[in-house]
């Protein structure tokens, strides 16, 4: 069914379609700057990291699950040169209702090109990184990979 045609149709804009596919994990690291489904969230932002009460679901409160992220930069502004949207979702069915967003969370995370994380030119993506980068300037959990204000009661990091 053709739509009737509309002042938005005249306007330039384009879509990116993706799709999900192994890849190795090293390629999932933050300074890779990924797009990714499921697994624990690769922060593009390692000092200002959800915390736990941000993340919990806006029906029962419990706590949401990684979902996927995108990273989308926006290289013609400079405070976004790097960017990235992370969805987290509830577990729970009886969350999920009819036009209501309430059990999902999405953050944008946006870094302009230099900035204290990342180096100002793109790693090299064709092999595994050689050197050891510490990627986690804030204390996460080591289950979900969220913000965690607490330590391992054992190791107490």
């Amino acid at each position: 069914v053709k739509m009737a045609a509309s002042a938005r149709e005249s306007e330039s804009s384009s879509v990116d379609l993706g799709f999900v596919e192994e890849t190795e994990s090293w390629r999932l690291l933050s300074r890779f700057f990924p797009s990714k489904v499921g697994g624990r969230p690769a922060w593009l932002d390692l000092e200002s990291v959800p915390t736990a009460p941000e993340l919990s679901c806006g029906v029962c409160g419990k706590p949401t699950v990684f979902l996927l992220q995108v990273y989308s930069p926006r290289t013609e502004q400079a405070t976004c040169f790097h960017r990235t949207v992370f969805v987290f979702c509830c577990k729970e069915p009886s969350c999920h209702t009819r036009n209501n967003g309430a059990c999902f969370r999405v953050y944008r995370s946006q870094l302009p090109r230099e900035n204290n994380f990342y180096d100002f030119d793109p790693p090299d993506e064709d092999s595994p990184p050689t050197e050891g980068v510490d990627e986690t300037l804030s204390p996460l959990c080591y289950v979900c990979g969220c913000g965690g204000g607490k330590a391992c009661a054992r190791c107490h990091q």
